[in-house]
């Protein structure tokens, strides 16, 4: 049975008859050291069509002083120019008892504003992945949403939100997928019981 966080839609229990199954949805059991999901090390685990990175720059940004600053000496480091390049930062706090919270703005606390590093593409890598030859307004606003998702999942990652989703047939497993995050639930169930219907017809 599906875990009751994530009800199937009407359509997935449709593909559930059609095709005599059941479907599990479980919380992977650690895929990652936890330990290291305090850092940035497994990102590329992640859906990443714009090829973006994730980098930590709390250090430089404590010696640069200034959020522009910490970024282009970062690029400068990197052989990057830092006007050829898209980015966001990235904020995040762990209470301990809520887990981790990672966004793209400060929690405007007088103490400390939660900087940890930035996301960031190529405008080249970002004009191919468009199909585009300008990098306007649209795009980046665009290229920004796909930032703030991609932040969305680090947030998951990092709060162990990873999970396996398992096909049973007569109480077999046939089919599954793991590293599944909260908001690919839906389409992931949807793929894997099509494929079993494809193969149901065959």
């Amino acid at each position: 049975m599906a875990s009751p966080e994530f009800p199937l839609t009407p359509i997935n229990k449709i593909l559930t008859e059609k095709t005599g199954t059941t479907v599990q949805i479980y919380h992977e059991s650690d895929p990652v050291d936890p330990i290291s999901r305090r850092a940035f090390s497994h990102v590329a685990l992640l859906d990443n069509s714009l090829d973006c990175e994730a980098e930590l720059l709390d250090a430089q940004y404590s010696q640069s002083g200034t959020l522009d600053d910490a970024v282009k000496a970062f690029f400068k480091q990197k052989g990057l120019n830092f006007n050829d390049q898209l980015w966001l930062p990235i904020y995040a706090s762990n209470s301990g008892r809520d887990g981790y919270n990672v966004v793209h703005y400060d929690f405007n606390a007088h103490w400390w504003d939660g900087f940890v590093g930035i996301i960031y593409s190529s405008k080249d890598k970002v004009r191919e992945h468009f199909g585009i030859k300008k990098v306007d307004s649209s795009v980046k606003y665009k290229t920004n949403q796909h930032y703030i998702r991609y932040i969305g999942m680090i947030k998951d990652y990092l709060n162990g939100q990873v999970f396996q989703v398992n096909i049973l047939k007569k109480g077999q497993w046939i089919d599954g997928m793991d590293s599944v995050y909260p908001d690919e639930i839906d389409s992931k169930v949807t793929k894997l019981l099509k494929r079993q219907k494809e193969i149901a017809c065959a």
